[in-house]
Order: C-alpha cells, then structure tokens, then sequence
C-alpha cells in the first residue's frame, strides 16, 4: 500500500500539534515530513510493500505484543498518525493497557524509496465480570432429594472451577454444576480467548431444608385439631381438598371426615401427616394440662429451667404457638432465650387432650464485676506488684492469670507478673452460676536500677529517667534533681522515677577526699568578679560547667581555650565555675549581683 493512500492527517489536529511542538520536534517532523514527501514523490519507484505482521491484533487485558515491519534501510513508526520518538527499528512493541483502540503504521525506506504500511488497530478482548445463575433454590432454599442447578455464561468456557464452601468440588470443570448439598457455592472461570485472566464470581448460598412430617392430634376438651412441626405455615385438607383460611398447626374442625395437613418449610418445602380419621367430639373430657416448675419461677440469664406438665402421652411444647422441635416429654428444659415467648404445652390423657394456659417465669440477669487497677495502671514496675481488686458483693471462686488459676480466691489480688487476668465469681443475682469477667490485659514496665560513676568531682548517672532525687548519708538533699551534681564527701545514693511512673534506687556509692577544696585544683582568672551580669573567663579548654551551692548545674559545654564571654546570666548569688580537661581541674568561686 502507498503513503499516499495510508497517511492521512486532519487538518485542525495536524495544525493544533505543529503549533504547539517544541523547535527541535519541529525540525524533525519538518524532516520526516520531507521524507513523505519525497515516498509520495517517489512512490511509483519503489520495487517493494510495507507490511506490517500481524495485520490485525487483539490482546488479553494486561498482555503486550510486537509488530513486525519488513526488512529495510530505516524506518519510522506512527501511533495515530503521530511519529513514535526513537522508532527506528524493524518492530515495535505494543500493550493492551496503553495501546487500546490505537492505531500503528511504519514507513519504510529501502536503496533511497520510501513506503507506508497499511495500518494495524491494536484491539482488547473483553472479560466481562463472572456471575452465575442458580435454577432449583427458593430464597436460597433446596429441598432435600431434589436438585439444583448453577450455570455461568457461554462466554467464560476456560478455567472453569466449582467450589463449595470453600473447596474445589472434584471434577467440577463445566459452565454448569448440578448439586443436591447446601452451602455456600462460588466458581472462578475466563473467558476462552484469555484463559489466564482468570476471575472470582463471588458466592451464594444455599440451604438445605428437610422437611419433618407432621402428626394430628385432637383436643377434646378445645375442639381443636393439633398439628406437630415447627412449620412456616399449614395448609390442613378434608377429604383431600384444601380448607379455606386454615394455615396455622390448629384447626377447629366443623365436621366429621380424613383430616390431613401438609407443613410449608423455607423455600415451599413440605411434609403431609397421615390420614386422621375425625369422628366428632361425643365425649366432654375433664383433662386439664398444667405446667408446673418443680425449682421455682425464676430463670437467671444462660441458664435453663425444667418445665413439667401433667397427662399421660402425647406431649408437645410450643413457643408463642409453634411447636417446638424435639420438644415431646413431658418434661422441658426452657432455655432462657424462650422467656420472653408465650410458653404452653400440650398433652393426652386417655382420650382427652388439652393444651395448657402459658407459664409465666421471672428472668434474672447477672451482673458481672469489673477488674479496677490501683491507680488505673496497666503495668506492673519490673519488681513490684500491682493491686488488681473487683467490688464487694461476690464470692471468688479463682484469679487466674493466661487462663491459668493462681491460687487466690479473695477480692484483691498482688498481680506480679504480666498477662491477661480475670476473676471467676459467683454473684448474689444468681448465686449458681459462675462468672467470668472481661480479662484485663496487664504489661511488664522496666525499672532498670541507676548506676552511679564518679568523674573529677561530678557524681553522675547515665539512666535517662523523668526525675532524681538525691541522697546523702541516707538524707534527702533538696534541689538536686538532675542526673549529674557536683559531689561532696560522703555516701551518695539517687533515686530515678521512669515515664511509666516506676522508680529505683542506685547502690551506695562512697565520695571521698573530692569537694571544692581539693589541692590539685588550678584557679583561673576570670573578670569582674563579682559580677553584675557579664563575666569574661580565661578558659583553660575543656568541659566548663557552673554550680550553684546545692550542686546544681546552670551551664554546661565544650569550650575553647582563651578569653571568652559566659553565655548564661544566672540569678544573684555565690557560684563555683570549673573547668576539665585531660591537663588537669581548674576553678573559680564567681558571685554574680
């Protein structure tokens, strides 16, 4: 194919993009621009086709590919009629997230005759999101012996794979799976072109319903028909045609015949009873069912309550008037979730039954204490102990420590060790029951003991702490409170309180023959002195640091040797400037005014 007929430009764009090109940009596309001048010029003397290979290409999402051109001397690239910047070579290589929808030609130039390829679109093969349909469920419900069937679209026919709750079904590798379980279901599938883009559908569930066949008891007494089963609803027949409005597990039947009923489950799933043979109520019965709860009428939260009625035979439980399941002795443990229902029960003696007038029972709730902390820490001082303690009012049964009792049952306990605590009670609402309380989690806080180091006549620690309290000769000094004072004769100890509010005590450390007035210090000459602010010192070099009379320091740093100006301005009062180095100890008493 011809330049002439591949090249073509719009004019507006082509205008738009030579205005708005840097100066060298230009020159080169004024270049290129001449060599297509001269192939359509020359376009009847070349002896050759461009081609490009493949002549049409549709990538997978993510994917990338190359064009190929025939062989020639040069060649130049377009995208969308735009050149490509350094595309003189025989391929060019394109991808699926920035090619889309582009369009791709090269020029080529073979013995001074130039040619233009026929374009090539690049292309992207959709994969659309995986979904699939269920056929066979209600609402998600499967009745049991029956099937359901879940099937995807055509379009993803690769990779396909089934999974039920989790795990991949055996041999489930088709757009449709026939399935008779519950559970939850999900498939991951491609599309066939891109079997590598391999996508989740996300899941359904579906649950499976058996449904429990239903058994009719009569009521003498009420004139009722009673119908087991903890059905969603009841369609009762006579003579096998439906009775109009009859849809709860109680019918009053106006006249003799075969009674069937038919219990509705989730998803329409149903059972029917068998025939009862209703022959009118000729006999009144004196039966009376009556609940009784041999261990009195109140119920603590989590806790169940035996319930018994009277009668011989027949017995059913019901819970705000569906029958409870399983529910068919004359004895019922009543959970205490069912206290807020209406509780009856229902019984035969003899020939006569009768449902009972509902229980009434009191629900007692426990109340659980709460661990407090001594001082609402969370941490225990590495050595020291932490008083966990619960209000009055319970018996402790157990601390425990990790799960783990250790050996206390009173109200407080020394906790000494890190971990999770809690306390097992029992409690005054309901005193049988035991309690466990919320666990508080308690840390171990570092406490590391101060250690103190002498140097010249500085008594220092390095332990970094938020406060230190001096000692000496066992008595408090006041006003030292940094980690580095001036010493005096005599047995020094610190005491270092922590961020986290844990304190320590250094050992005894013994200061003797250093103080002020030791012989080998130097003076040195500093001036005026006293001093009504400004002091010149006659620095030996070293560490300089200025005292208070309680050993305080008020300056402290590296200075040079010679004359310089004492960059702090202390308040009035007699002050000891020192100075070391490794020549020796200098220092000066200085009053400042």
């Amino acid at each position: 194919m011809r330049l002439f007929d591949s090249v073509i430009f719009e004019h507006s764009v082509f205008s738009g993009f030579i205005l708005k090109m840097p100066l060298s940009m230009f020159r080169r596309f004024i270049f290129i621009g001449l060599c297509v001048l001269q192939a359509l010029a020359l376009k009847a003397q070349c002896p050759f086709d461009a081609v490009i290979t493949p002549s049409s290409l549709s990538l997978c999402p993510l994917d990338s590919d190359t064009l190929f051109a025939g062989p020639a001397t040069s060649y130049q690239w377009f995208r969308n009629s735009i050149p490509l910047v350094n595309s003189n070579q025989s391929f060019w290589v394109v991808n699926a997230q920035n090619d889309a929808g582009a369009s791709f030609l090269v020029v080529q130039t073979l013995n001074g005759c130039s040619e233009a390829s026929a374009p090539v679109t690049v292309s992207v093969i959709p994969t659309p999101p995986v979904t699939f349909a269920v056929d066979g469920t209600v609402d998600g419900f499967l009745c049991a012996g029956q099937t359901a069937t879940l099937s995807i679209s055509s379009v993803h026919s690769s990779s396909v794979s089934w999974f039920r709750n989790g795990i991949q079904v055996t041999g489930a590798n088709s757009p449709t799976l026939t399935v008779s379980q519950g559970g939850t279901y999900s498939v991951t599938a491609a599309v066939a072109q891109c079997p590598n883009i391999v996508q989740f559908s996300g899941t359904e569930s579906i649950q499976l319903v058996t449904p429990v066949v239903p058994v009719i008891s009569a009521n003498l007494d009420q004139e009722l028909l009673l119908a087991t089963g903890n059905a969603n609803s009841y369609i009762w027949q006579l003579n096998g045609e439906p009775i109009a409005g009859a849809s709860t597990a109680q019918l009053s039947p106006t006249q003799t015949g075969v009674y069937t009923v038919t219990a509705i489950y989730n998803g329409g799933c149903s059972a029917t009873s068998a025939n009862f043979v209703f022959e009118g109520f000729n006999d009144p019965c004196t039966f009376v069912a009556q609940i009784s709860t041999p261990n009195g009428n109140s119920l603590c939260q989590g806790d169940s309550l035996l319930l018994s009625v009277n009668g011989e035979s027949n017995f059913q439980w019901f819970s705000d008037g569906q029958a409870i399941e399983g529910a068919n002795s004359a004895q019922f443990l009543l959970p205490s979730e069912l206290v807020a229902t209406v509780v009856t029960a229902s019984a035969t003696e003899g020939i006569c039954a009768d449902v009972s007038e509902p229980i009434s029972i009191n629900l007692v709730f426990p109340i659980y204490p709460v661990i407090a902390t001594e001082g609402g820490l969370t941490e225990i001082c590495e050595g020291g102990t932490l008083t966990l303690s619960i209000e009055s009012g319970y018996t402790v049964q157990n601390w425990l420590l990790d799960g783990n009792p250790v050996g206390s049952n009173g109200l407080s306990l020394a906790a000494s060790q890190a971990g999770s605590y809690s306390v097992e009670v029992f409690g005054e609402a309901c005193p049988d029951q035991l309690l466990l309380t919320e666990p508080v989690n308690i840390g171990l806080a570092p406490n590391p003991q101060p250690v103190l180091s002498l140097n010249g006549s500085s008594l220092s620690t390095s332990t970094q702490a938020e406060s230190y309290q001096w000692y000496l000769d066992g008595n408090l000094v006041p006003g030292l409170s940094g980690a580095t004072i001036l010493a005096q004769n005599g047995v020094w100890e610190v005491q270092v309180t922590y961020a986290n509010g844990c304190s320590a005590t250094s050992e005894p450390f013994t200061v003797e023959s250093i103080g002020w007035s030791l012989p080998e210090l130097r003076s040195m000459l500093v001036k005026p002195n006293p001093s009504e602010g400004v002091l010149w010192v006659d620095s030996p070099g070293g560490r300089m640091r200025l005292f208070d009379v309680l050993g305080r320091i008020h300056f402290e740093a590296e200075v040079e040797r010679g004359w310089m100006l004492l960059p702090v301005r202390p308040e009035s009062g007699h002050y000891l400037l020192m100075v070391e180095n490794s020549r020796g100890h200098w220092q000066q008493k200085v009053v400042f005014r």
